[in-house]
């Protein structure tokens, strides 16, 4: 879905008016792409930012007797869209323990919406979970959730408070892959404040269990003091930890960077192989109306 907004002022801030940010949540729960063509010197392009992917995604026109030379490129970037096909189970984990405000849990959902979003999350190829941890863990939505149940499971997910128990987070997420699709990457993305202390054992522990699953784990580690010495045993290297400096650095643009980053990263499952005591017997038509080219397709297969 593409979405072009043409504008030529600032938003008229009416007392309906919706926050743009909120505005461009709602559009990216569509998995809609959105471009802005901003008309003249009155747009406000720091307030339309929010709406886009990235900057490059706003076109600013002179006027608007220039609007016909900017269509080409308009439909050559909305041609050129990468739209990424990563077949794939994902759990996501997020941090909702007492340190993490409401605000902040809420930056978090929607940094959460935008990786699903920008890796397609449906049914047929990346299938996404949901699970928010503090003293518990709780899962929100589950891999077999269609994507309008994910995001009103994300929309409505329950903070749970308490201490920053992830090695039960990781445990449950280890506990949903059991029921992932065999041939495909298994990932889980830990999103955390974490600072230090707790028990290690414990989350060294429930770190085995994910390799156990044949999981690629990643983290996000938000905030200055988090302690990767730490979080390093969840991952298989330090390089699979993305650090964002604090809450509002969990922007869409670093929602696209670390979806690429985990797509590209992702090991691949070799195609499943069936076991089968069996006979067979390939009768191959050879005959003169084939031809040699149709002939080796038919061996290859």
């Amino acid at each position: 879905m593409v979405v072009i907004l043409l504008t030529s002022g600032p938003e008229t801030q009416d007392l309906d008016t919706e926050d743009l940010y909120d505005a461009a949540v709602a559009l990216r729960g569509f998995n809609a792409n959105t471009f802005v063509v901003a008309i003249g010197s009155s747009p406000d392009v720091n307030e339309l930012l929010p709406l886009v992917r990235i900057p490059g995604d706003v076109f600013q026109v002179a006027s608007f007797d220039g609007l016909g030379g900017e269509a080409k490129s308009l439909a050559t970037k909305i041609a050129e869209m990468d739209t990424p096909t990563f077949p794939a189970d994902v759990v996501f984990l997020i941090d909702s323990s007492s340190d993490v405000i409401q605000n902040n849990f809420g930056r978090e959902k929607d940094f959460v919406k935008s990786v699903a979003n920008f890796m397609n999350a449906d049914q047929n190829q990346t299938r996404v979970a949901v699970i928010t941890y503090g003293s518990r863990a709780i899962e929100q939505a589950s891999l077999i959730s269609p994507h309008d149940e994910l995001l009103s499971g994300l929309d409505g997910a329950v903070y749970v408070g308490g201490r920053r128990r992830m090695d039960l987070a990781v445990t449950k997420a280890a506990e949903v892959l059991q029921g992932s699709r065999f041939s495909v990457p298994k990932v889980v993305v830990l999103l955390t404040a974490f600072n230090g202390g707790g028990d290690t054992g414990l989350l060294a522990n429930a770190s085995k269990a994910l390799r156990d699953v044949g999981a690629n784990t990643y983290v996000v580690a938000i905030g200055g003091d988090a302690d990767l010495k730490e979080l390093e045993m969840i991952v298989e290297e330090p390089k699979d930890i993305f650090k964002v400096p604090e809450f509002t650095g969990l922007t869409t643009e670093t929602s696209e960077s670390t979806a690429k980053t985990i797509i590209s990263r992702a090991e691949r499952k070799p195609e499943m192989a069936y076991d089968i005591d069996a006979d067979i017997v390939f009768l191959v038509d050879s005959s003169r109306g084939v031809g040699d080219e149709n002939l080796e397709k038919k061996r290859i297969l």
